[in-house]
């Protein structure tokens, strides 16, 4: 009945992961247009609809400064850890180009001063789009000893071997900025565990992995918000026209079918608007994204244009010129994409 029961939820996850890789055909001779408002100047927001559907697509650049380690531990660079750690979740982010080159000065002290709460000068730095900077602020290691131990079993005696297992942990604070002009985005505190094990010791006494389970813990630690750090960087553009078939709404997006292209991860486009925020304290003006909703995106059948259907309250919301990303991920464990995954885990 198990297996039964595993090979039903696996073809389940299968048709649904096969579904995931093409995203939905729509056929827009079905809808009909509606009559939008603009998010600002109509002439102006025209405009930047134009220049955004001539635009190439080009790789999102960010700047990855090496992190820096205010922890210590025998063996292990923290700083080259976390950074070559960061450089792999850049690099699997598919859009992203990391510009790996010394910076100027001047941009750092910049971002030291708003690290410690300053005001930017406002400056804008023309190296890329983005910059990533970092800290390893915790590093240790405990280990943990297991006995030897033997169990019958059908008439069978089966021995687990005495173990060592180190476990390696870390903590590091990830810093992202935007560099035009320079705002420091988000900064948060993520942490991480690694382990190895050694069999067939004596004792946990003199057991070394040379570092191996904190380098772990770092990497594990970068990862920890992948999805999140990935989203940050992700494929942008504007919303363009909306159209309707009885409940469905529809928004046209200026995004082309290959930035919504999904390798098994579920994909969703998240609409916000632009609004200015100034600080009382401060007085620095910075540009912010409030969230109106999300949709799922559907590719025209006839035209190959990326649309994103949303529901009717989200698409009172939307005017033309809001802001859309793609983001992967789930929302959590009820997900129907991560749902699938965790009852095969159960079943198994």
């Amino acid at each position: 009945m198990k297996i039964l029961t595993v090979v039903l939820m696996t073809l389940w996850v299968t048709t649904l992961s096969a579904a995931s890789l093409a995203q939905k055909q729509i056929n827009l001779g079905e809808y009909e247009n509606v009559e939008t408002e603009y998010r600002g100047n109509e002439a102006d927001i025209i405009k930047k609809i134009r220049l955004a559907m001539l635009g190439d697509n080009e790789r999102v650049q960010v700047v990855l400064t090496p992190f820096s380690s205010s922890a210590s531990f025998d063996g292990v660079d923290g700083g080259k850890s976390a950074t070559a750690a960061m450089k792999v979740l850049l690099q699997d982010g598919g859009n992203i180009e990391i510009i790996d080159r010394n910076i100027p000065k001047q941009l750092l002290e910049e971002m030291r001063a708003l690290e410690m709460g300053g005001v930017s000068q406002g400056q804008s730095f023309n190296l890329a789009q983005y910059a990533i900077r970092g800290e390893v602020l915790e590093l240790s290691q405990g280990a943990t000893w297991t006995d030897k131990k033997t169990v019958s079993k059908d008439g069978k005696n089966y021995t687990t071997p005495a173990s060592c297992t180190l476990t390696g942990r870390s903590k590091v604070n990830i810093r992202v900025y935007n560099m035009n002009p320079l705002e420091l985005m988000e900064s948060f505190v993520v942490g991480g565990s690694g382990i190895s094990n050694s069999e067939n010791v004596p004792s946990c006494q003199k057991i070394t992995d040379n570092g191996k389970s904190v380098v772990s813990a770092i990497a594990d630690a970068v990862g920890e918000k992948k999805n999140h750090i990935k989203n940050m960087f992700s494929p942008a553009g504007l919303i363009s026209g909306h159209m309707v078939k009885g409940k469905k709404h529809i928004f046209r997006t200026t995004l082309s079918p290959t930035e919504v292209r999904s390798d098994g991860t579920v994909l969703k486009l998240k609409i916000f608007k632009l609004v200015k925020n100034k600080d009382q304290i401060t007085g620095q003006t910075r540009t912010l994204k409030s969230e109106i909703g999300v949709g799922k995106p559907r590719i025209a059948s006839d035209t190959g244009e990326v649309w994103a259907q949303v529901s009717k309250k989200v698409a009172g919301k939307i005017m033309l010129g809001d802001t859309v990303t793609v983001s992967a991920g789930c929302d959590g464990p009820m997900d129907l994409g991560c749902l699938g995954t965790s009852l095969i885990k159960k079943a198994q």
